[in-house]
């Protein structure tokens, strides 16, 4: 872990706890700088970071605040490459159903842009949360682009692991929201009835140069799932 991540991990404990320094508005990046010793630039890499898990907000020449949202456990915050862990104290939160090699259907090699030679990478996981489904994944990977993948791997952030592993600055994403209804098989993962309603978030992964790197589909528990959309007015 390298420093702007402990270091937005030691403000994320501070939140957390409600300690009164970092209740309701956090300190200026300056003071940030000089109570860390670090850079501005790990600083703002530490807070893009809590900006991104749904914990602070800022508004252009009025300051950092720390975001409350009304439910404290069992929400969703979006958007969201990878579900992380909602509850520290649940220990199954993701379970790897499938990854293996193979080649690409129609749909996914028009999305990706491959051949049909192309190979890729085909995940399928389970997440949930307080030992509950919450989510059924489907994730597909250029193998040009991600050429290794394993089950320790998939337990993390990939999209973190590409990032660090091929040196890009940014992943680029395009989200799609689609609501219809499940499947026998949805359901029966989910808990759920066949033909009850299908919440789905369809994610396409973009390098740098724009290239599509890969795609993730993500089926939620119509009835468990809250989502928090982040946004700030102008």
């Amino acid at each position: 872990m390298v420093k702007y991540q402990h270091i937005a991990e030691a403000i994320e404990m501070k939140i957390t706890k409600k300690e009164p320094y970092y209740k309701g508005k956090l300190p200026v990046v300056e003071t940030l700088m000089a109570t860390y010793e670090v850079s501005k630039s790990t600083i703002i890499k530490s807070l893009a970071i809590l900006e991104e898990k749904g914990l602070i907000y800022q508004i252009r020449g009025s300051g950092i605040y720390v975001r409350k949202p009304k439910r404290q456990s069992g929400y969703l915050k979006y958007p969201q490459h990878v579900l992380n862990e909602i509850n520290r104290n649940t220990d199954k939160v993701l379970e790897t159903v499938k990854l293996t090699i193979q080649k690409p259907n129609r749909e996914t090699a028009n999305l990706l842009e491959l051949s049909d030679t192309d190979e890729i990478y085909y995940l399928e996981c389970i997440h949930f949360i307080e030992g509950e489904v919450i989510c059924i994944e489907k994730s597909y990977y250029n193998k040009k682009h991600v050429t290794y993948l394993n089950h320790e791997i998939t337990r993390g952030s990939i999209i973190d692991y590409i990032k660090k592993a091929y040196g890009y600055q940014s992943i680029h994403l395009e989200t799609y929201l689609n609501v219809d209804v499940l499947s026998n098989l949805e359901a029966k993962i989910l808990g759920l009835n066949e033909k009850d309603p299908k919440i789905t978030f369809n994610v396409i992964y973009y390098l740098p140069n724009y290239n599509p790197m890969g795609l993730t589909e993500l089926t939620y528990h119509y009835k468990r799932s809250t989502f928090h959309f982040q946004t700030t007015s102008s």
